[in-house]
């Protein structure tokens, strides 16, 4: 019915300007008026406003002005939708198209632009939303960030434990145990240190002429220590890879990013100005984001610690040059990649929270 409605006036209001125009002109190219004038009657609606309905519309109509006729689409769908606001009882259609016609005036257009210009608005208004309808989405939208929440904050958790696994095998406990004279000498603090200027292979030399100088080669007594020790760690580490694998979800199905809602009202979101649905559009690309960096995170751990309990396998336990540079470059590179992207992992999940709490306050 409104529909209707609005088709009719707009029909009414086209043969108002196209039969009440007089003039002396010369149309050139595109139907612009290149010498002449023309004068079009536009009769304002005869209907009370209230000051401030009229400056605020007003307002929104003035930079049609000045448009050119060729982004007149794009700025007519920017300034009739912000007119949304004022449009509950319908009076600013009437005070619209007053002013599209005022427009056509000043713009000197002929009658088949002008009839593309109403038609324009006239399609711009029709498909608007309504306020309710608009905030009905936004809610939908924010249960299913509700639930992404939760995948997110599910990792975090995820990434808390294997931070904390990682520090206490690389601590004073187990790896740097100081009890066990070889590990901390093979496996020194500074590695983990980014404030280190020591490449690995200065550490690696500094270890070896340590180890040689308190003649640990030949300590039977502490080469049993760090055997029994290195057998402790990778039994330790047989125990928690498969722990890790498993939060890894390699195949994808344990922490999942719902779409739905967003891509069931992709057709409709430019429609909706109440809230800037752009920070919605972000929120998906923060959780692709941080589920990639959860998995670096992840596998980076997991192949650090393989590799780590290689190097403790008895058979594998050889304190060489080439054994100590391949597993304390692993260990920096690891540790600094984890740390790197643990922390843009905890950015986008405060980036998904902030929005909640934005998307809440805007709907009470």
């Amino acid at each position: 019915m409104n529909s209707n409605k609005n088709l009719l006036v707009f029909i009414i209001i086209i043969t108002i300007i196209i039969s009440s125009c007089r003039s002396s002109r010369t149309i050139g190219e595109g139907g612009k008026i290149v010498s002449g004038k023309v004068y079009t009657k536009c009769t304002k609606p005869q209907k009370r406003y209230t000051k401030s309905v009229e400056a605020a519309v007003k307002g929104s109509i003035k930079a049609l002005d000045t448009t050119n006729n060729g982004s007149l689409s794009a700025s007519l769908k920017t300034e009739v939708t912000r007119l949304t606001d004022y449009s509950q009882q319908g009076l600013d259609l009437d005070l619209l198209l007053f002013r599209l016609c005022e427009m056509s005036n000043n713009s000197s257009l002929s009658p088949d632009n002008t009839n593309k210009l109403f038609g324009e608005a006239m399609k711009t208004w029709n498909n608007r939303m309504t306020i309710k309808e608009q905030k009905n989405i936004i809610a939908q939208l924010q249960v299913e960030l509700s639930s992404n929440l939760k995948t997110a904050n599910e990792l975090k958790l995820n990434c808390e434990t294997i931070l904390s696994a990682l520090n206490m095998i690389s601590g004073d406990d187990i790896l740097r145990n100081a009890k066990i004279k070889i590990l901390p000498l093979i496996f020194p603090k500074e590695n983990l240190d980014k404030k280190t200027k020591l490449s690995v292979s200065d550490l690696v030399a500094q270890g070896l002429t340590k180890y040689l100088e308190q003649h640990l080669d030949t300590n039977q007594l502490e080469k049993a220590k760090f055997s029994a020790a290195g057998k402790a760690i990778a039994l330790t580490l047989d125990k928690t890879l498969p722990t890790f694998n498993s939060l890894a979800d390699k195949e994808g199905h344990r922490y999942p990013i719902y779409t739905t809602i967003w891509n069931a009202n992709s057709q409709n979101l430019s429609k909706i100005d109440v809230f800037d649905i752009t920070k919605f559009q972000q929120s998906y690309s923060d959780l692709n984001s941080l589920k990639t960096n959860y998995s670096i995170v992840i596998n980076r751990s997991i192949d650090y610690l393989t590799e780590l309990n290689n190097f403790f396998k008895p058979e594998k336990s050889l304190i060489t040059k080439e054994s100590l540079e391949k597993i304390l470059t692993s260990e920096r590179f690891s540790y600094d990649l984890i740390e790197t992207y643990s922390k843009s992992l905890l950015e986008n999940i405060k980036n998904i929270t902030d929005l909640q709490k934005i998307v809440s306050e805007s709907l009470l």
